[in-house]
């Protein structure tokens, strides 16, 4: 996923994204997203997989309220 993707189901900016990805990266010891996927599978942590991640969900109002009332 890109990270305006990402951002857009978290809620997030795109910025905030891939500041979070290049930490993640340097915590590892790598600079790109295959040298990542690479170590997680050796680790054994590429079948990890959120569960809020696996659905999107977005942020609905009950009520349609009548802005002109207020």
């Amino acid at each position: 996923m890109t990270g305006k993707a990402i951002g857009d189901m978290l809620f997030l900016s795109p910025r905030t994204i891939e500041s979070a990805l290049q930490r993640l990266y340097a915590k590892v010891g790598v600079s790109h997203f295959d040298d990542f996927a690479e170590f997680c599978h050796n680790k054994n942590y590429h079948r990890y997989l959120p569960r809020r991640f696996l659905e999107c969900k977005r942020a609905m109002f009950e009520n349609n309220y009548d802005l002109d009332e207020w």
